[in-house]
């Protein structure tokens, strides 16, 4: 990786740049990109913090994002050769020798002996003659896939009579910035003993900086509770202030009946702090049109670790064995979290309680554990 000089010297005092340079040296800059941005918010005057943030983003092609956090540092430090350099390199890469040349010959002759500089001003130069290549930005950030793979497990425990309730899952997930999301997962329920099986896949189409389409698909063999299958299409738009709205129409085939539902959702995020509302309206084949309301509250420490606390209330539909479905009032609040142990592991857990109405209470217990590759 094509560092510049200050990413390592002793700017890093912070504890969120300290974290931040670890999921880079991970080559996860997706997640040093949210920890930085997240680290700006509540220290925006942190200027090794601004100039990690616009490399990060230059890093993986966002060049007029990462161009603006150069442009901010050098309006307060026109001489600061480290943004000037910054600045240089992500013009290069974007493209554009003959505007590098400006702030990179600046600093060559603010910072004679800065050997990057050299090398770079050098660069911008043989650019400039048609028959060279233009220098790349470093091979290994830009467009680098993040992987996700967990295994989880879960117990749920029921009053009524009814026996206890398990679930065993494995969920992949496969990221990179700018570009589609794939995840996929593959699952094993017991409910009412019996044992159902079942995938369920989807993607994140991004459609520019604001719009993503979401579809998703969940297929069960020989289901006894589980839908025989559903489709879900989702789209999201990122609004000013930190708000992300999105919509969503799943219709979910049971083998005696079908429900169709639609999710109006509102989130926002601000500091470290990320709250969420889920409108769910349902048309249940022959049981009317019950209606939810879902609430979260998240925490983010240490980068992407987090805390989580959601509710539920209003009337769902759930499925009993031979294919039935019964529409109850539901109230659930539930505590989950997952923590980074390293750029690479991290556990995840939650704690539960779900009424269901004269049906029964499920109380439930999930551990799981995450490795990013």
């Amino acid at each position: 990786m094509l560092m510049l000089g200050s990413v390592a010297g002793p700017a890093f005092a912070s504890p969120a740049l300290d974290r931040a340079r670890e999921y880079i040296e991970a080559d996860n800059l997706p997640v040093a990109e949210t920890l930085l941005a997240r680290h700006l918010e509540t220290s925006p005057e942190d200027r090794p913090g601004r100039l990690l943030y616009g490399q990060v983003l230059a890093w993986q092609g966002n060049y007029s994002a990462a161009l603006a956090q150069f442009d901010r540092l050098l309006a307060e430090q026109p001489e600061d050769v480290d943004a000037l350099l910054a600045r240089g390199q992500a013009l290069l890469w974007s493209g554009q020798p003959e505007r590098a040349l400006a702030p990179l010959e600046k600093a060559e002759t603010l910072a004679p002996d800065y050997a990057l500089v050299s090398t770079v001003v050098t660069q911008a130069r043989e650019a400039l003659n048609p028959t060279q290549p233009m220098p790349a930005a470093p091979s290994q950030t830009p467009g680098r896939r993040v992987h996700e793979l967990e295994a989880s497990w879960r117990h749920e425990r029921l009053d009524g009579g009814y026996a206890d309730w398990q679930t065993q899952r494995i969920d992949y997930a496969s990221s990179r910035a700018g570009a589609p999301t794939w995840y996929a997962a593959a699952l094993r329920e017991q409910r009412y003993d019996a044992w159902d099986t079942g995938i369920e896949a989807g993607a994140v189409f991004p459609l520019d900086e604001r719009w993503s389409l979401q579809p998703e698909i969940g297929i069960a063999s020989s289901p006894t509770f589980l839908p025989e299958h559903y489709l879900d299409l989702a789209i999201q738009r990122v609004l000013p202030r930190g708000v992300v709205s999105n919509a969503s129409l799943r219709r979910t085939q049971y083998e005696a009946s079908h429900v169709d539902r639609l999710a109006l959702g509102l989130e926002r995020y601000w500091g470290v702090w990320r709250a969420a509302y889920t409108l769910n309206v349902s048309d249940v084949e022959g049981a009317g049109r019950p209606v939810g309301h879902d609430l979260g509250l998240d925490y983010y420490y240490s980068g992407p670790s987090s805390v989580g606390l959601r509710a539920s209330l209003g009337r769902e539909e759930e499925a009993v064995p031979g294919g039935d479905v019964v529409t109850t009032d539901v109230h659930s609040l539930s505590l989950r979290g997952r923590h980074w142990l390293t750029p690479q592991w991290a556990m995840s857990w939650e704690l539960g309680h779900l009424s269901q109405g004269r049906l029964y209470d499920r109380r439930g217990i999930q551990l799981g554990i995450r490795h990013a590759f």
